[in-house]
């Protein structure tokens, strides 16, 4: 019974940690797709940047030398500010078409000396070249470039005339950033020492190509585990990862538990290894114990059986039957140790033997909820938008002293479209309150655009309190608003209409007299596909709608756009009616 014990708890102990690291990787899979994510927003940023495309275009085509040499003057400091807003960029870049390297890298402190100034023609390499095939961004380590810097990550984005989007890329833009930054101490808390050894448990990342992308000890980052094949080409890179954890050696050669995850995003493999041996300690050192008490419970057992049976017969039945209780899992369960014969001391070591067991149960707890009140620390660390909201009141406060009454209520308008943007941003409204929102919005763009425009609404009032989900009709103002008024100083009309469709759906019109949009950009407005993956266009808001529209409706809702160049566009939106009743 003691054997199939320690068996059974070995067993759900392995399942458990399985499950725990699998967790552990889900959270890690999830941090370095946030960080990805970040630098691909930064790259966004930058190739979506009008005065930066304009830079990028003079320093292509332009033929004064003079303006070449100022606009590359010019993009190399935006780029060194861009290069400074995440700790663990190593350079931001723009290779122009023309070849001429625009950027900065933060380890030579230069613009002249990069990652790419060695290229005699930096348009030869493999993430340009990429990057200008591709429309999409293109990930890429520096160990599959035979780059010095083997612990860089470069992400790669094709710029292109925004004006013109069906012309040629007019430059590729390359963020590099370290690889120790997806596996953060946060991520990897049981990392190596400095001088190799192992602290019971390490994380690691492959590629799809069986390169080491990040690895705890540098000298094995780029190597590559199809080295490891022996000119076996039916090997799985499952078992490369197998064949590199023993060959590494970094755990002394102990056995381990090795848990993996594919990121679909990267398409790597995050891989974590953990000390069996460690893990299992205490589990096996009870499990001595176990074996050494149940040896001398034997002999004694016997040895009593043989002179004084009788006597104990009461006394086995007892730990027989708390035994039985103990395989039930009723672990509270304890012998009576006052019994004036030799088995009390049997009663005595199964009492030990449970207290043991609880206790590990209770360590196992104790450290779980102190790993789960560590993420929640993290997640508490976040910025409070309270204090958004407190500095913006201060400065209303202030142009109010000032008589600054247009600066105040711009303040206030801003503030209320943030805590209505930012509070539960996917919860349902009233159409009352999205209308009221619209209101502070349009007032900000309004002032913005120097009131070039003027906002009429005519919304029936039996709607008002009908259900939509919030900022579902923003962006479609603010593309009537950016797109269609650009270029007016007066005269623009923006109309927003809602009333009851038919039974058991509403409409939603926004028109305005703008500037209209030509027959092959409403092609593309009107044969947008909301199963494909987002277009980075000028649709892009709306494509980002449409999408939630159909998350929330499914086929129930009906879009259309009309427009005429030079007189104005009309958008109609169909959807449900949401009462409160239906609201849960």
């Amino acid at each position: 019974m003691q054997t199939f014990f320690y068996y059974y708890v070995t067993k759900q102990v392995t399942r458990k940690i399985n499950n725990l690291a699998q967790f552990n990787l889900s959270q890690t899979k999830r941090i370095i797709d946030a960080t990805i994510s970040s630098y691909n927003d930064l790259v966004y940023q930058i190739f979506t940047d009008d005065e930066i495309i304009n830079l990028v275009k003079k320093i292509d085509y332009s033929t004064n030398s003079d303006e070449k040499s100022e606009a590359l003057n010019e993009l190399n400091g935006k780029l060194t500010i861009l290069s400074y807003s995440k700790n663990d960029i190593r350079s931001v870049v723009i290779i122009c078409s023309n070849g001429k390297i625009a950027g900065y890298d933060r380890t030579t402190g230069s613009s002249n000396i990069t990652l790419w100034s060695d290229y005699d023609d930096p348009r030869s390499i493999k993430i340009y070249k990429d990057a200008m095939n591709y429309n999409r961004n293109i990930i890429m380590p520096s160990i599959q470039m035979k780059m010095n810097d083997k612990d860089i990550i470069n992400i790669a984005k094709k710029m292109y005339d925004l004006n013109n989007i069906n012309s040629d890329g007019i430059g590729v833009v390359i963020v590099s950033f370290n690889e120790n930054s997806l596996l953060s101490d946060e991520t990897n808390q049981y990392n190596v020492n400095k001088d190799g050894n192992s602290k019971n448990e390490y994380n690691f990342i492959v590629d799809d190509k069986g390169n080491i992308i990040s690895f705890p000890i540098e000298k094995y980052i780029g190597y590559n585990l199809f080295n490891l094949s022996n000119d076996d080409s039916k090997i799985n890179l499952e078992e490369l990862i197998n064949r590199f954890v023993d060959m590494s050696y970094i755990l002394d050669g102990k056995p381990e538990i090795i848990n993996k995850i594919y990121d679909e995003n990267t398409g790597w493999t995050i891989v974590n290894v953990i000390d069996r041996n460690y893990l299992f300690k205490d589990i096996y050192e009870l499990h001595k114990i176990m074996i050494l008490f149940g040896i001398i419970i034997m002999v004694f057992t016997i040895l009593v059986i043989i002179y004084i049976s009788g006597n104990l017969t009461k006394s086995i039945k007892d730990i027989v039957k708390a035994m039985k209780a103990v395989q039930n899992r009723e672990l509270t369960v304890q012998l009576d140790t006052n019994v004036k014969d030799e088995v009390s001391i049997i009663a005595y070591t199964f009492n030990k033997m449970v207290m043991e067991i609880n206790k590990l149960i209770d360590e196992v707890k104790y450290k779980t909820n102190k790993q789960k009140e560590s993420e929640i620390a993290a997640l508490e660390a976040q910025i409070n938008p309270h204090f958004l909201y407190n500095t913006l009141d201060s400065i209303n406060w202030i142009a109010i002293e000032h008589e600054e009454y247009e600066i105040s209520r711009m303040l206030k308008s801003l503030a209320q479209i943030l805590r209505y943007s930012i509070y539960r941003s996917n919860e349902i409204v009233s159409i009352r309150e999205e209308i009221e929102w619209l209101r502070n919005y349009v007032y900000l763009q309004a002032n913005r655009f120097t009131n070039c425009f003027d906002y009429i609404e005519d919304v029936d009032e039996n709607i008002l309190d009908f259900k939509i989900h919030k900022l579902i009709l923003q962006p479609f103002i603010e593309n009537s608003i950016i797109h269609g008024f650009e270029g007016m100083h007066k005269g623009g009309v923006l109309k927003v209409r809602g009333g009851v469709f038919e039974n058991g759906f509403i409409k939603i019109i926004i028109e305005d007299n703008g500037k209209g949009i030509s027959i092959d950009k409403l092609n593309i407005f009107q044969n947008i596909d909301t199963d494909d993956d987002i277009i980075i266009t000028r649709s892009f808001g709306i494509k980002s709608t449409l999408v939630r529209l159909k998350m929330y409706y499914g086929d129930k809702f009906k879009f259309s756009i009309d427009s005429k160049v030079g007189y104005g566009t009309k958008i109609t939106i169909i959807i449900p009616i949401i009462r409160d009743e239906v609201m849960t």
